[in-house]
């Protein structure tokens, strides 16, 4: 058994938003009366489904027209857990993972097709806030205080593309969950620790080249590159 939301949204003239109409049902083997459907539902679920499907709604209507709604990048829409009884009776679900992290002590450790390495000196306009990406595959209930905020303070930059249109980060972020150092005290300080840390790595990676045996130079992708001012370096597939 299942529980489904149906939203019907009409699109009159000039893409203005009609209000739609919303259907809730809870999708089993057998057919259930009106009564029988809310007994079930609210005996399964939360109320938590129905306040979503508002507060999305609410959104939506706030808006003239569609591509308002979806190109408002300050827009937040409130939403709820679901509280669900007899979960493995009432619910059929299949896991999916959202992100992985994984920890290496070297870059040996990375085993995978690379397009572009990026690893030319990094400027400040180019450095991103990766908070917004890692607060999904951390332990966030482990910082507290002090810590908790300097993980918002998490700057980095795209070190590679690899196949199929993903990408690795590199970022910068404190090691302490509780007593994180000065540098993660303001946004600007952290933006240039930031800064000094990757390009000290970058710097590292270059000199690795540089300093690599005569027959490790002699890779199609060190000889098509410029060792001497690496910037983004295209990864040959033989390498």
């Amino acid at each position: 058994m299942r529980c489904r939301t149906s939203v019907g949204a009409h699109l009159g003239p000039g893409s203005d938003l009609d209000r739609p109409k919303v259907k809730m049902e809870i999708i089993g083997q057998q057919d259930y009366s009106d009564e029988e459907l809310d007994d079930l539902y609210w005996y399964h679920f939360s109320g938590s489904p129905e306040e979503n499907t508002k507060n999305m709604l609410d959104a939506m209507y706030s808006h003239n027209f569609l591509n308002d709604f979806l190109l408002d990048e300050d827009l937040h829409i409130p939403l709820f857990p679901t509280t669900v009884l007899e979960a493995k009776r009432a619910l059929r679900c299949a896991y999916d993972f959202d992100g992985i992290v994984i920890h290496i002590k070297d870059m040996s450790a990375i085993k995978i097709q690379l397009h572009y390495l990026f690893v030319g000196k990094l400027l400040m306009p180019n450095l991103q806030n990766h908070w917004h990406i890692l607060k999904k595959h951390l332990k966030l209930q482990t910082y507290r205080g002090a810590g908790f905020s300097a993980l918002q303070k998490t700057y980095g930059t795209v070190l590679v593309f690899v196949d199929g249109g993903h990408f690795f980060n590199l970022s910068v972020l404190s090691a302490h969950h509780t007593h994180p150092g000065v540098v993660f005290m303001s946004e600007n300080a952290a933006r240039a620790n930031a800064i000094v840390v990757i390009n000290t790595v970058f710097n590292v990676f270059s000199n690795k080249i540089k300093n690599l045996p005569p027959e490790q130079k002699q890779r199609e992708t060190i000889l098509k590159n410029n060792s001497y001012n690496l910037g983004r370096m295209t990864i040959l597939k033989e390498d």
